[in-house]
């Protein structure tokens, strides 16, 4: 009994390490991203961390692409406009393939500030209106450390909700271009916009005033027209056409019948 136990727990404990395996075989790193600031107000300026740890790719890494999600109705992207990334643009624009357009979100050598670092990132929407990222660097990584930032502000009319920005769909490269997935990230955040039920009343002035001003002539209209309609529903019963429609059809049909044997008999008698 005591064999078949030990048996059992030996096979669980490789269960779990072939487990172990294949989950780091499936995530070469983990990406991650912060902020200092996390409830905002409309106007505000952010940036985004894209850090990036846990490596496991021998070969280390030197690219990730990654589908950006976020509101389009809170968020407005700050792109890098430098004479430097319009150059990086143009490069690049050919060898994503892509008909939307291209920016440059992140450029290394234009951060001035103690985080920054040597990768850069750029920013492709397609034609759908789906946005990718593509981060990339000269050398391979294999230590943890920031990647990129994205500068994004909180639009004036933005809305009063509960939102993220997040990537999802992460593939990461190593120097001889094997790619893996990772697991998606995101980072949560509070907005507090503009009151939703609020920007209905200019609405409900509107229909006061109209109510107010032409109300009694939209009434009288209705009425007019609905009394219209009773008079016309009401007198075709009392005809009595549509419940006998079938019966003078018939009486109609003889009619027809009997003139014309009236016609062709008349004559003989």
């Amino acid at each position: 009994m005591k064999n078949c136990l030990k048996i059992v727990l030996f096979q669980i404990i490789v269960m779990f390490l072939l487990i172990g395996s294949a989950y780091a075989a499936d995530n070469p790193c983990k990406i991650s991203l912060s902020t200092s600031k996390t409830t905002l107000k409309p106007g505000d300026e952010i940036v985004v961390n894209i850090s990036m740890s846990d490596i496991t790719l021998s070969e280390g890494i030197n690219n990730i692409t990654a589908i950006l999600e976020y509101s389009d109705n809170v968020f407005q992207i700050i792109y890098d406009e430098s004479e430097e990334a319009e150059e990086q643009v143009v490069l690049y624009s050919e060898s994503l393939e892509t008909d939307g357009n291209v920016a440059m979100l992140y450029l290394g050598e234009n951060d001035t500030s103690s985080t920054k670092s040597d990768w850069n990132a750029l920013l492709y929407e397609d034609p759908t209106g789906q946005k990718g990222i593509m981060l990339y660097t000269g050398d391979k990584q294999k230590t943890s450390q920031n990647v990129a930032k994205i500068r994004l502000k909180v639009k004036n009319d933005a809305p009063k909700t509960n939102t993220k920005i997040s990537l999802e769909s992460i593939v990461a490269y190593d120097a001889n271009n094997t790619d893996q997935k990772v697991n998606d990230t995101s980072i949560s955040f509070t907005i507090d916009g503009v009151e939703q039920v609020g920007s209905q009343k200019p609405a409900n002035n509107i229909s006061n005033n109209v109510t107010n001003n032409a109300g009694n002539n939209v009434s009288n209209n209705i009425q007019n027209e609905n009394l219209n309609n009773d008079i016309s529903q009401n007198d075709a019963p009392n005809t009595g056409i549509e419940d006998y429609a079938p019966a003078f059809f018939v009486i109609l049909i003889i009619a027809l019948f009997s003139f014309i044997n009236y016609r062709k008999y008349k004559d003989i008698y």
